[in-house]
């Protein structure tokens, strides 16, 4: 089983309840630090096989399992441990595979066969959701700024087209062999539990739920115009996999 990671639909919980079921055989690539601290905390197999170097994803294991000792809140000191991990462990072309990597760069990296060989699983969520998601993490990961204009952000996030379209296809051919939607999450990996003898449902966390408070539904957020936009760019999406415009 392949597990290909959408934007914004929740697939980091669903990849930390993976490696909860992953062994050091598999293939398991890194995260945030503070979701390595909450994948150690739940027994998870933490990043392994990734990389060139077996050594230097040792040294990353040890890091994480000692800042787990240290017990570290503060969210600034976090983000600045998230940045130096990476650019020491995961830069230049040390990486092979990483979290967010899409089916064209997996046949550059692995090979046709690799992707063609495994059994493909994905995410899905609204596209609205998913863009109003992307748009308040940005605005998250610049510390809640004040000045940050939401609406002029949705209007520059849409200039930029579908944000998940290339995980889902691949020269127009739909790709994963099975979908998980985030609104019925708990059906879709009990699915998988049976299929591949998994328990994903059980170590299921729940992550990256700060960015934004959700006093409003993300098509409320949205206006007229952002929705028709929306809809246009991403209208395969919606097609594919049922959702109302």
């Amino acid at each position: 089983m392949l597990f290909i990671k959408p934007l914004k639909t929740a697939s980091t919980s669903v990849e930390i309840a993976l490696s909860c079921n992953a062994t050091a055989e598999d293939i398991v690539t890194p995260i945030s630090v503070k979701d390595e601290l909450l994948r150690l905390e739940l027994g998870g197999q933490l990043p392994v096989n990734y990389s060139r170097s077996s050594l230097s994803e040792a040294i990353y294991r040890s890091r994480v399992r000692f800042l787990s000792l240290l017990k570290i809140q503060d969210a600034g000191k976090l983000v600045a441990m998230n940045a130096r991990l990476k650019s020491v462990f995961h830069g230049g072309k040390r990486r092979i595979v990483y979290n967010h990597i899409k089916p064209d760069e997996i046949i550059k990296r692995k090979g046709e066969a690799f992707l063609k060989d495994s059994f493909v699983v994905t995410m899905c969520r609204h596209p609205y959701d998913v863009l109003v998601s992307r748009v308040f993490w940005e605005r998250f990961k610049k510390g809640g700024d004040s000045d940050f204009d939401v609406e002029r952000e949705i209007d520059n996030m849409l200039k930029k087209g579908p944000l998940n379209f290339d995980y889902y296809f691949l020269n127009e051919k739909f790709i994963p062999d099975y979908t998980v939607k985030y609104e019925d999450m708990t059906n879709g990996l009990k699915w998988l539990d049976d299929k591949f003898n998994l328990k994903l449902v059980e170590n299921l966390p729940v992550t990256k739920n700060t960015a934004r408070k959700k006093e409003k539904e993300p098509k409320d957020i949205l206006t007229e115009e952002q929705r028709e936009r929306c809809y246009e760019i991403n209208r395969q999406i919606f097609n594919k996999f049922g959702y109302e415009k």
